[in-house]
């Protein structure tokens, strides 16, 4: 992955955190916000692991083990871009009421999807813009957030909730699942450095904490979309009466930063396999999404969730590392007989 990556992926795993935040509180409860940060050595080691090792099939020739894998990718890729599509939408639908339409949200998000993943420099210029956006609308939710923090909802920790730390440990790897289809993305530059995998668990723990502080597990566990809550009643005179309203921009901007990282990545899986015709998996995984979004919605807040990312994630990845697949072939120039 190179450094003109990272602005997607950093803003892409905001909507990939909402949406499946439930499973940490249910397996850690109070302790759930500590897990990003606890984890943060583990997501070190496997970074470090894979460096030097940015080159993946897409750059071989094909053979039968780069097409396996390429199947199995873009069939995850389809599926979580379905599960994110109908998610999305689902949110949005639940913040308009009754106004909405699912197929009018869908269809504007799979044209401005397609608009952002037509050449590689299009989505990494808005990753760009994203990027900051999405920063500043974070750092002003956890500001507007601190009234209504109380620390008692982070009390009592309890035996079963430390012994819960590894699931929930365990959803914060699966994250990984997402972040491993920007090393699908074209490459446009020099390899990138890794210091964003600090911010990224700093902001996820910031994010539980305020939610923890906020509403407690028991209350997050019963709520639909705790995210959409966490400003419930604020406003700034002058900005905005309603904190809602910047929490959906918050959220729709991970969205389509998410949706164009599926979008681009299953395309170039496809012309891998098939040739062609890269926006057939996008338009697919939409028509997946408004046909039947529970199913999408289910798949990326259950268990098969979960151990996709795993495997996908950071299994597969990490068998190739062992095996050193993943080593890109020296380049020998012409040199004399005789000379190292």
């Amino acid at each position: 992955m190179d450094k003109k990556s990272v602005p997607i992926i950093v803003s892409a795993l905001l909507p990939a955190v909402i949406t499946t935040l439930k499973f940490p509180v249910q397996t850690a409860g109070h302790l759930a916000w500590l897990c990003p940060l606890a984890l943060l050595p583990v997501w070190l080691l496997l970074y470090w692991s894979r460096r030097g090792r940015e080159e993946t099939f897409l750059e071989k020739p094909p053979d039968p083990a780069g097409r396996l894998l390429a199947v199995l990718y873009l069939a995850w890729g389809m599926a979580l871009l379905w599960g994110s599509a109908a998610s999305s939408s689902g949110r949005l639908l639940r913040s308009l009421g009754s106004d909405g339409r699912r197929w009018v949200i869908l269809l504007t998000a799979l044209l401005l999807t397609l608009y952002l993943t037509r050449r590689a420099q299009v989505l990494t210029r808005a990753g760009k813009l994203f990027l900051p956006t999405v920063a500043v609308l974070l750092l002003s939710v956890l500001l507007l957030s601190l009234p209504s923090l109380h620390w008692e909802n982070l009390l009592p920790v309890t035996a079963d909730e430390v012994k819960g730390l590894p699931a929930a440990g365990a959803w914060a790897l699966s994250l990984s699942g997402y972040g491993v289809y920007a090393v699908f993305l074209p490459a446009q530059g020099e390899p990138e450095q890794g210091s964003w995998i600090l911010w990224i668990c700093a902001a996820v723990s910031a994010l539980l904490l305020a939610l923890m502080g906020a509403f407690g597990p028991a209350l997050i566990l019963q709520m639909d979309q705790p995210f959409l809550y966490l400003l419930s009643g604020a406003g700034v005179p002058g900005a905005f009466q309603r904190g809602e309203a910047l929490l959906m921009a918050l959220a729709a901007l991970g969205d389509l930063a998410l949706l164009g990282l599926f979008s681009q990545s299953c395309a170039r899986l496809w012309q891998y396999l098939f040739g062609g015709a890269g926006w057939i998996p996008t338009v697919a995984g939409f028509a997946l999404a408004l046909a039947d979004p529970g199913t999408g919605t289910a798949i990326v807040t259950g268990w098969t969730g979960l151990w996709g990312n795993l495997i996908l994630g950071v299994g597969i990845p990490f068998l190739s590392v062992l095996t050193g697949n993943g080593r890109p072939e020296e380049k020998v120039g012409p040199h004399f007989v005789g000379e190292k």
